[in-house]
This record gives C-alpha cells, structure tokens and sequence, in this order.
C-alpha cells in the first residue's frame, strides 16, 4: 500500500512538472512576444519622431517666405534676415535662433574684418547718413553704432583686435 502511495505521487508529480514545463514555456512565448511587439512599438515610434522632425523642417523655411523679406547667408550658420514690414535687419542662427533684433539696416561682412565679425549701420530716413559698428558671431555689439564712417571704424576695430 504505501508502495502504491508512493507511485501515485510520483505520477502527480510528473503531472504537476509537465503542467509547469508547459507554463513555463508560455510564460516564454508570450514573454519573447511581447519583447517582439514592444521592439517593434520602438521602431514605429523613433520613425514616427523623425518624420515629425523631417515635417517641422520642411514646414520653416515655408513659414520665414512670408515672416521675412530675405534672407541672406554671411558666414558658416549665421545668417542676415530682414523683416518684412520694417526692411530692417537681424542677425540669425541657421537653427532658427534670433541673435540680435530687426534694428540694423546693414550687416555686412566687410574686408578687413574677422570672419565672424561682422560691419552694421543704421541710415538716417533718407539713407545717407549712418552710424556703423561691429557685431561678433554670437549677436553682440563689440563696436557700438557710434561711428560716422567705416573708415572710423575699422581704424577703432584694429586697437580692439
């Protein structure tokens, strides 16, 4: 009798380790599954993020037509952009960042001057008389707009540099 006891647990025993195998084994399935699915929900969604990023590129530059007069490249990422309804200019990073305000009516490169340097003036309404400076690269009057000809300028931006 307790041999026959013995034997049926043993069978139980199987049957429980087979039944666990089996789980097991969909625990596994269902786990590589759903790692599958989740890889795929990453793909989908990184291409997604650059499409969205490929149509905000593709929208700027739509924008600026009507935001801006011109736009004109100067030097590497810096750009010279002139407003629309005041025809002033305003010196731009070409990752659409503002570096000064629309308050110059020129911004030149100009000889004599560094690359990232760059001649500015104001005009009077009749667009003779001036006032002119230099800005740097990164939208800051070195010069100020005091000067009354480029002469004066440059003479003052070879004591600076």
């Amino acid at each position: 009798m307790t041999e026959q006891i013995i034997k049926n647990a043993k069978l139980e025993a199987q049957k429980i380790l087979e039944e666990a195998k089996k789980e097991a084994n969909r625990i596994l399935s269902e786990s590589a599954l759903l790692k599958a699915v989740e890889k795929e929900a990453q793909k989908i969604k990184e291409k997604t993020f650059n499409e969205i990023k490929l149509a905000k590129l593709e929208i700027q530059p739509i924008e600026s037509i009507f935001k801006y007069e011109s736009c004109k490249h100067l030097w590497e990422n810096l750009w010279k952009v002139q407003n629309f309804d005041t025809k002033q200019f305003a010196l731009f990073h070409s990752e659409n960042k503002q570096l000064t305000d629309f308050k110059y009516s020129m911004i030149e490169r100009f000889e004599g001057l560094a690359n990232n340097h760059f001649l500015i003036g104001v005009f009077d309404e009749y667009g003779v008389n001036g006032q002119f400076g230099i800005l740097n690269d990164k939208g800051q009057e070195i010069l100020p707009m005091i000067y009354s000809s480029t002469d004066s300028v440059l003479e003052q931006y070879k004591k600076l540099v």
